[in-house]
């Protein structure tokens, strides 16, 4: 049986994805309350990773000899990289990969339910961005 890649080679990014997305039926509205309680769940333990990763730069940052920082930049400026790169990362697996694993985006536009978009979904069944039905 031939890959999907390899059946989807000329195909856009976009397409792939909705291919992708044909898996994701309609979801029971209980389950979808379930997911969004746990996503609202997971948004207080990565606001306190993020705190935690600012504190754990911080001390780093701080063990640092003076005399390093005065001789170079470099390393001021590699632990801020390293600080948003690892706050970027954090904030991605919030915003993009959980919601996605969960079911909570519409298969029809591909994206992500913000917790107000949710409240729409929950109330009428139906996508907050493009209309289409994702609740039965």
């Amino acid at each position: 049986m031939p890959s999907l890649r390899s059946v989807t080679a000329g195909w856009s990014l976009n397409s792939r994805i909705r291919l992708l997305n044909l898996r994701y039926q309609a979801m029971k509205l209980q389950e979808f309350q379930e997911a969004a309680n746990r996503w609202r769940r997971f948004g207080t333990f990565y606001a306190l990773a993020i705190f935690l990763w600012l504190i754990l730069i911080g001390i780093i940052f701080s063990q640092i000899p003076k005399e390093w920082i005065r001789q170079s930049i470099a390393i001021p400026v590699s632990l801020l990289c390293l600080l948003v790169l690892g706050a970027f990362a954090i904030m991605l697996g919030y915003t993009y990969y959980l919601p996605r694993r969960w079911g909570l985006f519409c298969p029809s536009c591909n994206k992500v339910l913000t917790p107000y978009c949710q409240a729409i979904a929950i109330a009428s069944g139906h996508c907050g961005y493009c209309g289409q039905q994702i609740l039965h």
